[in-house]
């Protein structure tokens, strides 16, 4: 178990160091990772280690549910797999803390962990925003990023927000909040001044970079995993308590100010009313959302999608509800938060029964930890963000590690080879799904060869023979995605001026097969109704604009081509 623990300890390191909103590999390859960690922990520690983590596999099973009615399958399979490899890590590494010593070494690795990112951090604000601005150019051309990620870190480049290796202040904020509690229980169990110095330099480096974030999310969480921490960690100190809290508590509060007034400066999209706006309309629509399906929400994944249709105008697109609880009820309905409150009160709960035992520090930081975790989550969402997401689960293993694990008897190996089997089957999934999302990068790279820099330029050029076979050979490993489809449709109708009609048939059921996967996705039926337009058959583009406009009303663009549409009537003109 020694030797997992290493690994576990490893991947937690990679998954802040290695950004997965840079790149999407590095999420699969800590799923494929933890697969065989886990493997190795179900033959060592027994399937019956399994039982410890059972609120994550409450969790997940609500979100694969979910997928039985969602109305974006390729968003819930996505979350489902992604959330199958967080709650195996936390399996991994609640078998792996079982012993004392194994525990303090993995709660070290992430203190150190968080301290190196705060060292890149600091130096990303005094020496290496130039840096960083020419990096996230050269990710965009390569496509590592997104363009809209590439915007969203280019302005924090811009104002001088620090966001080290995660591409938002808010979540390397979060991050930070996390891993502040553990920093300080090292501190204060370290044996030795030098020791301890060590310790404090490290939070000290933690905290200028967590000023320099100018999150305000990121100082609700401190301010809550603290006072959790004090609240929890001198249960014993009397009457020291009240004076320990005040003066925490007052320094958190100044922080807290500072940076909400440094906020409250900046205009436009980092603003601090800006924010607060835009979270008023995200909350608002989520209820609305919910209203419609009150009972299992959309499915897992679907929010980004649903919000479109009450969204009002001037309000920014997202993929979040930006509160977890608003969140969970508009993609999973009821079921869904009461999996994720069994999640966090099971982890409080675990931890506060080792109040009483040696090393109750650990604990009450652990504890305050997942606190800081749940607080910053009810005014953003960090719950599926690699870097965060991967800190949080990794806590609630610690806090569900009971007990040193004993080795599995014949029937326990039994179930652990099919246990085993089970977790392979997974595998091959997941191994599928990384092919198909490499296949789809090579295509995109290979029409940037050819000089056609996106997916809409694809749709006026035909593109070369081989990113069709690409995107083709994609679709095929992933045939639920729906951007799938529609990649391939896009390639398809920009050669038909080389094909004639049988690719523009071709696209014509690409764009089908995405809408019958997505049906409430609005840009589907754009793409679909564009094509009409080239088609000339002006009867079915109006049709298919009414369609993308039912589903994302307050759309200024699509309202241009419906009127387009419709300028001149009839049908093929």
């Amino acid at each position: 178990m020694r030797t997992v623990a290493a690994a576990a300890g490893l991947l937690l390191v990679f998954s802040a160091a290695v950004s997965g909103s840079i790149y999407p590999w590095s999420s699969d390859m800590f799923t494929l990772a933890v697969l065989v960690l886990a493997c190795f922990t179900v033959w060592e520690a027994g399937p019956s280690s399994l039982a410890r983590v059972w609120p994550a596999w409450l969790m997940a099973a609500v979100v694969y549910a979910s997928s039985a009615w969602s109305v974006n399958l390729s968003g819930t399979l996505s979350q489902a797999f992604r959330l199958t490899g967080y709650l195996l890590f936390a399996y991994v590494v609640s078998a792996s803390a079982s012993d004392p010593g194994r525990r303090d070494a993995l709660l070290r690795t992430l203190f150190w962990s968080a301290v190196l990112v705060s060292m890149y951090g600091i130096y990303q604000y005094f020496i290496g925003f130039a840096n960083t601005a020419e990096y996230l150019r050269g990710a965009e051309a390569a496509r590592s990023i997104s363009p809209g990620r590439h915007a969203s870190a280019a302005a924090t480049v811009r104002y001088g927000r620090v966001f080290s290796t995660m591409l938002s202040p808010n979540v390397l904020a979060c991050y930070l909040a996390v891993a502040a509690p553990v920093g300080i229980s090292l501190a204060a169990a370290a044996a030795g001044g030098a020791r301890r110095l060590l310790y404090l330099s490290g939070l000290l480096l933690m905290l200028v970079a967590f000023v320099l974030t100018r999150s305000v999310g990121g100082v609700i969480a401190l301010v809550s995993g603290m006072s959790v921490f004090l609240a929890v960690s001198y249960h014993r100190a009397g009457s020291r308590l009240p004076g320990r809290m005040a003066a925490a508590g007052g320094a958190l509060a100044v922080l807290g100010l500072a940076v909400a007034f440094i906020r409250l400066q900046r205009s436009g999209p980092l603003g601090l009313g800006w924010s607060v706006e835009q979270r008023l309309h995200y909350w608002s629509g989520a209820l609305d959302i919910w209203k419609a399906s009150p009972l299992t929400g959309f499915g897992a994944g679907s929010f980004g999608i649903e919000y479109m249709r009450y969204m009002p105008a001037g309000a920014g697109e997202t993929r979040y509800a930006h509160d977890l609880v608003l969140h969970l009820l508009a993609e999973l309905g009821p079921p869904g938060v009461l999996a994720a409150a069994a999640v966090f009160g099971a982890s409080f709960v675990w931890c506060i029964r080792r109040l009483r035992a040696p090393g109750h520090m650990h604990a009450a930081a652990v504890m305050a930890g997942v606190a800081a975790f749940l607080a910053h989550n009810l005014v953003d969402y960090t719950w599926y963000v690699p870097e965060t997401a991967a800190a949080f689960w990794f806590l609630f293993g610690i806090s569900a590690s009971v007990g040193e694990v004993r080795p599995a008897g014949p029937s326990g190996r039994a179930l652990g080879a099919a246990v085993t089997v089970l977790f392979l089957v997974f595998g091959v999934y997941q191994v599928r799904d990384y092919m198909a999302g490499q296949r789809a990068s090579a295509a995109l790279g290979v029409l940037a060869e050819d000089g056609i820099t996106s997916q809409d330029a694809a749709r006026t050029r035909p593109g070369p023979e081989e990113a069709l076979e690409l995107a083709r050979s994609a679709s095929a490993l992933r045939p639920y995605d729906d951007s799938l489809h529609a990649l391939l449709a896009g390639l398809y109708e920009g050669r038909a001026a080389v094909d004639g009609m049988k690719s523009v048939k071709s696209a014509e059921v690409g764009y089908n097969r995405a809408i019958e996967l997505n049906p409430d996705y609005p840009f589907h039926y754009r793409d679909l109704g564009i094509l009409y337009m080239r088609m000339r058959d002006r009867v079915r583009a109006r049709v298919e604009f009414r369609k993308a406009l039912e589903r994302y009303p307050s759309s200024a663009p699509l309202k241009k081509y419906l009127e387009a549409a419709e300028k001149q009537g009839g049908g093929r003109r």
